[in-house]
C-alpha cells in the first residue's frame, strides 16, 4: 500500500517510477481471497479489513479513487449482536459474567469497594479473552497500586448495583484511569476503546479493490515477481539488485522509495546505511498473525442472533467475526472463523494449513455447533503471516514487552504529529506503515507514502560514502 501510494504521488509531481513487485500479487498484507461457488463470488479478508472513520487519509484516497460508494459499516467487538465469550470452559454472552467463573486476579486488589471488585473482574474477563498474550502477560502482574486507587477513586460514586455488563462502563472506566497503567497495556487499550468508539468501515465487495485501484490510477509500471536481494546507498544514488524469474538484474537510481517490511529488509545486504537507520531497522517491534476463514453453506450463527461483530474464546480460536453489510447472494456467507495476532497465533502458525483448518473447526463448532453438521463448511483457507516469505510479519507493533513505564497523562515517547512518517538515509527512504505513527492500520501505510514522496520531492544532502 506505501508502495502504491507513494508512486501515484509521485507520478503526480511528474517523476519517472518503476514499482518492484516481489510477490505476483498486488496489495501486500490488504489481501482478499474469494471463494467461487455455483457462478458466484464471496470474499473474505485474510489481511487488514477495517477502516477506522477518523482515518482521514483513508477516506480521502478512497474518494480520489472513486470507491466511495462501495463502504459499508464494519461492525467490530461490541458494535455487533449477540457476540459470545468462550472463558475458563464456559460459553457466555458478552453481558453475562457466570458466578465462579476462573479469571486471574489484580494483585493487592483485596479490599476495594464492591463496585470497584466488579469492576476489575469484568476488566480481567476482557483482558484474558481479547488482549494478546503479550498484553495479558503485562497486565496482571503489572498493575500497581497506584492502578487500584485510581479504580476506587473513578467508581466512588458508582451506583451499588452496577455490574458494568455494559462493556461502554468498563471502557469508560479504563479511560478514566488509562495514566496509570504500563505503556504496553496502555496503547492495547487504546486500540480496544478506537474499536468501540467510533464508526469502522469496510469495502464491499473486498479490501483489495483499494491496491488494486491505486496500481490501475498510480501510472507506473509495475514489474511483478520481483524480488530484491541487495541493496547499496552510494554517492550518486541508490543501487538495487533484483531476482526476476531467476534471473539477477540490477537498477539504479538517484532515489529509492523501500517498502519492505522490516522483517524482510533486515534479512537483506544494505551497504551504505547510517548507524541511526541501521538501529531503527533493526528495532522495529512486529506481531505474527493467522487467519483461517470457512465458506459456510448458511450463516448459522444469524439464527443465534449474531448479526454482525465479533466472539472471542480464551483458547486457541482467540477471535472470531462475522460477516455482514458485504452484499453476499443466498444463505452462504464467509466466517473468519480465527483471528490471533502475536504470541496467541504461534499455536496454529506451527501446525500445516490443513491441520491448522482442521483444529479451528473443532474450536469454533464450541461457539456454533452447526458449524460441526456434514456439509456445512463448503471451503476453506488460512495465511500465516510470519511464513510469507514478502512480509514475515502481520505488522508492526507498540506491544513490546520491555515497555514497563508508567504513562501519566498520555503515551510516553509519541512522535511529534508534524514528524514525517517516513525514513530518509541518503537517496533511500524507507516507508511503510512501520515508520508511521498509526502502525498495522492502512491509514499508516498511506500517511508513510505520501510522506515518502514529499521527502524524494526536497533536495537532500548527497550521501558520504
Amino acid at each position: 500500500m506505501a508502495g502504491l501510494v507513494a508512486a501515484m504521488e509521485l507520478r503526480a509531481r511528474g517523476h519517472e517510477v518503476l514499482v518492484l513487485e516481489a510477490s505476483q500479487r498486488i496489495g501486500g498484507r490488504v489481501w482478499t481471497h474469494r471463494f467461487e461457488h455455483a457462478g458466484r463470488s464471496y470474499h473474505g479478508e485474510l489481511g487488514a479489513m477495517r477502516l477506522p472513520a477518523s482515518h482521514a487519509r483513508v477516506f480521502a484516497t478512497i474518494e480520489k479513487l472513486g470507491l466511495t460508494p462501495k463502504l459499508r459499516r464494519f461492525l467490530s467487538v461490541f458494535q455487533g449482536q449477540g457476540g459470545i465469550l468462550d472463558c475458563a470452559g464456559q460459553r457466555f454472552g458478552f453481558g453475562a459474567l457466570p458466578p465462579g467463573l476462573a479469571l486471574p486476579e489484580w494483585p493487592g486488589a483485596a479490599g476495594l469497594s464492591p463496585a470497584a471488585t466488579r469492576f476489575l473482574r469484568r476488566l480481567a474477563l476482557l483482558v484474558t479473552v481479547m488482549a494478546p498474550r503479550e498484553v495479558r502477560d503485562l497486565a496482571f502482574p503489572q498493575m500497581g497500586a497506584d492502578f487500584l486507587a485510581a479504580v476506587q477513586r473513578h467508581l466512588a460514586g458508582a451506583d451499588a448495583a452496577t455490574d458494568f455488563s455494559d462493556p461502554a462502563a468498563i471502557l469508560a472506566g479504563l479511560e478514566a484511569v488509562r495514566g496509570r497503567i504500563n505503556q504496553a497495556f496502555h496503547l492495547f487499550l487504546s486500540d480496544i476503546l478506537l474499536k468501540a468508539a467510533e464508526p469502522l468501515y469496510q469495502l464491499a465487495g473486498g479490501a483489495d479493490q483499494l491496491p488494486l485501484a491505486l496500481a490501475a490510477r498510480c501510472g507506473a509500471e509495475i514489474r511483478r515477481g520481483a524480488e530484491v536481494t541487495a541493496i547499496e546507498l552510494t554517492a550518486t544514488g541508490v543501487s538495487v539488485s533484483v531476482s526476476r524469474h531467476g534471473v539477477a538484474e540490477t537498477y539504479a537510481a538517484p532515489q529509492v522509495v523501500c517498502t519492505i517490511p522490516l522483517p524482510v529488509l533486515r534479512r537483506l545486504p544494505i551497504a551504505g546505511l547510517d548507524a541511526r537507520t541501521r538501529q531503527r531497522i533493526a528495532g522495529m517491534n512486529y506481531a505474527g498473525a493467522t487467519k483461517v476463514l470457512l465458506f459456510c453453506a448458511e450463516r448459522c450463527w444469524e439464527a443465534e442472533g449474531i448479526q454482525g461483530g465479533a466472539s472471542f474464546s480464551d483458547r486457541l480460536l482467540r477471535q472470531v467475526y462475522y460477516p455482514h453489510n458485504q452484499d453476499f447472494p443466498g444463505p452462504e456467507g464467509v466466517l473468519l472463523a480465527s483471528y490471533c495476532i502475536g504470541a496467541d497465533a504461534e499455536p496454529l502458525a506451527a501446525l500445516p494449513p490443513a491441520e491448522r483448518v482442521a483444529a479451528v473447526r473443532r474450536e469454533v463448532a464450541r461457539l456454533h455447533p452447526a458449524l460441526a453438521r456434514p456439509g456445512m463448511v463448503l471451503d476453506s483457507v488460512s495465511v500465516d503471516w510470519t511464513a510469507n516469505p514478502w512480509t514475515r510479519s502481520a505488522c508492526s507493533t507498540d506491544w513490546d514487552p520491555g515497555m514497563q513505564d508508567i504513562v501519566q497523562g498520555g503515551v510516553a515517547g509519541l512522535a511529534d504529529e508534524a514528524e514525517p512518517q517516513a525514513w530518509r538515509c541518503g537517496g533511500l527512504v524507507l516507508a511503510g506503515e512501520h515508520c508511521s505513527q498509526a502502525k498495522a492500520w492502512i491509514e499508516g501505510a498511506i500517511a508513510s507514502g505520501q510522506d515518502a514522496a514529499a521527502m524524494v520531492a526536497r533536495p537532500f544532502p548527497a550521501l558520504a560514502v
